[in-house]
């Protein structure tokens, strides 16, 4: 196992390349605590996903070697993207956009130098085009996404339609855009006899906090579940639409809220 430091942002990754299978990993407690996140948290949530790929490798450090959980780089896109810059402190947004857009291609373009500077061959010129081209890919659909309205549920979508082009896996993608226990309002009104239509329910929400209006245009909007929403429902993606889907177990209830 080859190892190397990339220094970044004021800051290092180490990085490994396994020399038999040629895949790229990153060592991931020093570049999640890079972004000001807590290892962890992290940690807990890499491991609880087993569409990850993690490997304990040994790597040489300042105080000998160390062995750390490491991601293979095919799933760092999907991994940083799991990260909402608006979940997070303010003081670290800007701090985790940065290395969205940018720690894919620095980490590929490291490895790419360093084979370049042994082989000067064609597979380094073809590694070199992959990974300006992911790093150009990404930064773009995510300057779109922060200028849209798109929702987290469609912006899976598109992510995947993005990585599959790319040629990066997708194992990790929900494999539908909602669930099975969630349904309409319309059918929900109709299959609990309740005599309200879904537009003035729709209106109660809307009241509440638990829905609001996602405008396309100036006349033309998407109903959209709020987080004080999202115990009761979830938005639902349809090619490139959204609609809210309410769970039917917790229907009664939201039912209750509404009309006491």
């Amino acid at each position: 196992m080859e190892t190397g430091i990339i220094e970044f942002q004021d800051s290092s990754f180490t990085t490994a390349k396994d020399e038999v299978t040629q895949i790229i990993y990153l060592a991931m407690k020093p570049f999640v605590e890079a972004m000001g996140l807590s290892w962890k948290s992290q940690m807990v949530k890499l491991k609880s996903d087993n569409r990850f790929e993690l490997k304990e490798i040994d790597y040489q450090t300042s105080g000998g070697i160390q062995s750390m959980l490491s991601l293979a780089m095919d799933h760092l896109p999907a991994y940083l993207y799991s990260i909402n810059p608006n979940k997070v402190r303010k003081d670290l947004k800007e701090i985790i956009l940065t290395f969205q857009a940018e720690t894919f291609g620095v980490i590929n373009s490291y490895w790419r130098e360093k084979l370049s500077k042994g082989n000067n061959s064609k597979a380094s010129e073809t590694e070199y085009i992959s990974s300006e081209r992911v790093k150009s890919e990404l930064l773009a659909i995510q300057t779109f996404f922060n200028n849209t309205t798109f929702n987290e549920l469609q912006k899976v979508e598109k992510l995947k339609k993005l990585y599959s082009e790319l040629k990066l896996s997708v194992s990790y993608f929900p494999k539908k855009s909602f669930s099975e226990q969630s349904f309409s309002l319309t059918k929900l009104l109709e299959k609990f006899d309740v005599n309200l239509t879904a537009q003035d329910l729709n209106r109660e929400l809307e009241k509440i906090g638990f829905i609001e209006k996602r405008f396309l245009d100036k006349s033309k909007y998407l109903w959209f579940i709020t987080e004080k929403g999202s115990k009761f429902g979830e938005n639902a993606v349809y090619q490139d639409r959204t609609t809210p889907r309410y769970f039917e177990d917790k229907f009664k209830d939201l039912l209750k809220l509404i009309l006491s």
